[in-house]
């Protein structure tokens, strides 16, 4: 069975809250070993910041206004709510996550890796507002149930 992103992501929190480098390796450790072997790269490259291997273009080719753009379209609010919300949090992860009103997703790491993928070898013409189209309907897929 397919993991949800949404144990990655809760993965990270603990891992945010946990100072001991012993305690974090323990979690890795045991949230890799829940993996199906098709998860793992997946999972390891998300963990690393990547979306393939260090040899790999990584650049998303998504500026900080895009990605605002994104979050904004994905959640119906102005671009300056975003912005505003960004101010006070400066994290535009937090501020998704405060726009997500549902809390539920049913994306899995695979989906999630494979969209940033998409993401990053879109190129040629409207291929911002490509890249933006598939960012924010990664996110409204986050958001639904």
């Amino acid at each position: 069975m397919a993991t949800p992103f949404s144990k990655l992501a809760q993965l990270y929190s603990a891992l945010e809250e946990t100072p001991s480098y012993n305690k974090k390796r323990k979690i890795l450790s045991n949230f890799f070993k829940k993996l199906n072997k098709k998860e793992i790269a997946s999972a390891t490259y998300l963990t690393l910041g990547r979306i393939g291997p260090i040899n790999s273009e990584v650049d998303l080719g998504l500026g900080q206004k895009m990605l605002e753009r994104a979050v904004a379209q994905a959640y119906n609010v102005s671009q300056e709510e975003v912005r505003t919300k960004m101010k006070n949090t400066g994290d535009l992860g937090l501020v998704a996550q405060s726009l997500d009103s549902k809390k539920r997703s049913n994306l899995t790491i695979n989906q999630v890796r494979d969209t940033l993928i998409k993401i990053q070898q879109t190129s040629g013409q409207n291929s911002q507002q490509k890249k933006l189209g598939l960012l924010s309907n990664l996110l409204k897929k986050a958001n639904s149930t």
